[in-house]
């Protein structure tokens, strides 16, 4: 083999051996339905944020929502990041599987208990199989260019929320009661926008932001089309 062919090879074998690069990634939406009141919750939290640091699934890029639910509240411990409309949400979501802690859902699709680590890299590889909407967000505004296969001209909704990165908690009540709790990509307030996907693209401004999550769905709230974080 010539030098010149030698040295083609070793940068072609150099590319296919790098990993993928974010934007050539298709974006996987995870949510955890967490609660503070919740003794099986912390090893859920704690996968969510290893599997965000990780990125281990190749061709997925993993943007994740903790939704804390209320329906924990009752045992003593209120949860601050906890709203009364995550709980709805997981309703939505969940239907008839019912309600649990920790769930974690992959796309609005696929439901599993929340710490099982080899039942969320099974779904998000899935999920990265599947065509996905194209979103492009910025700071100041979110433009939706592509839908997949099916859903053009429908009815959805973008959703839209600036997470809390990083939070911890001393916990003194509860099932958790004496416990210091560690949360990433606590999701806030969301706003959400009802957009008729007729026309292509469609550019929603934003205020701006530092950190934000926008996530199209079908209108009912359960099937993930896309997501995008900054």
């Amino acid at each position: 083999m010539g030098r010149q062919a030698a040295t083609i090879l070793i940068v072609l074998l150099a590319a296919f051996s790098m990993p993928a690069h974010a934007a050539d990634r298709t974006p996987v939406l995870i949510e955890l339905f967490s609660s503070e009141g919740c003794s099986s919750c912390p090893p859920a939290d704690d996968l969510l944020a290893a599997l965000l640091r990780e990125q281990p699934v190749v061709g997925a890029r993993l943007v994740g929502l903790a939704e804390h639910v209320d329906y924990w509240d009752y045992l003593g411990w209120k949860d601050v990041f906890a709203r009364p409309e995550f709980t709805a949400r997981q309703k939505a979501v969940a239907g008839q599987q019912g309600l649990y802690t920790p769930m974690m859902v992959v796309d609005g699709q696929e439901a599993f208990v929340g710490h099982d680590r080899a039942k969320a890299i099974a779904a998000i590889t899935a999920a990265a199989a599947r065509p996905h909407a194209r979103l492009v967000l910025t700071a100041t505004q979110l433009v939706v260019q592509s839908l997949p296969p099916g859903w053009a001209g429908r009815l959805l909704a973008v959703e839209v929320t600036s997470p809390r990165r990083t939070a911890t908690s001393h916990v003194t009540r509860g099932e958790n009661a004496g416990h210091d709790l560690a949360h990433v990509e606590l999701a806030g307030a969301i706003q959400r926008f009802p957009i008729d996907a007729r026309k292509l693209p469609i550019t929603l401004p934003l205020p701006a932001a530092t950190h934000r999550t926008a996530v199209l769905r079908a209108l009912d709230g359960t099937a993930v089309l896309g997501s995008a974080t900054i």
